[in-house]
């Protein structure tokens, strides 16, 4: 990240990778609960019975519309690789990839229950990660952007959700 110190990104990315260390692929048949979908087979080459450690930087970023397809689960498994792709490699070509990861997170159109079926598989340990990701995020943000209404803060919007649900567990 070009506004942060990289000590800073490095302890991020070092809590991400413990928290979801155990973290396992998850099989092509469970990655997404859509039965029919053009991105399906691509989704399942490229993620299937992988662990999040062992995907690319240019296989997420080719994958980066696919985390509102994915299942709860599969949505654990994958969102520590998207996050650390965001921490490691801030190019204008990841602002697309940032963005698509913010808008997965903030949710504003996904019904809670389906939200509460995400959030179920991840432990408190987690959401603490990932909570400290998304604040590194909005920070690189507004240094990038100083001047941007608090309406189109979407990474501090999402920080606030995943505030709210990490200590409402």
């Amino acid at each position: 990240m070009r506004n942060l110190e990289p000590e800073t990104v490095t302890r991020a990315q070092a809590e991400l990778e413990s928290a979801f260390a155990e973290v396992g692929g998850v099989s092509r048949a469970a990655l997404s609960e859509m039965t029919a979908h053009s991105e399906l087979e691509q989704l399942r080459r490229t993620f299937g019975d992988r662990r999040w450690q062992e995907l690319t930087l240019s296989e997420l970023v080719e994958q980066r519309d696919s985390l509102p397809l994915l299942s709860p689960i599969a949505f654990h498994a994958y969102l520590p690789a998207f996050l650390v792709a965001c921490l490691l490699e801030p190019t204008p070509v990841l602002d697309v990839l940032w963005d698509n990861v913010i808008s997965s997170l903030t949710l504003r159109s996904e019904p809670e229950a389906q939200w509460a079926e995400k959030l179920k598989h991840f432990s408190p340990a987690q959401l603490e990660a990932i909570e400290h990701c998304l604040e590194l995020i909005a920070a690189e943000e507004r240094a990038d952007w100083p001047t941007m209404p608090q309406d189109a803060d979407r990474a501090g919007l999402a920080v606030e959700r995943w505030r709210r649900m990490r200590t409402s567990e």
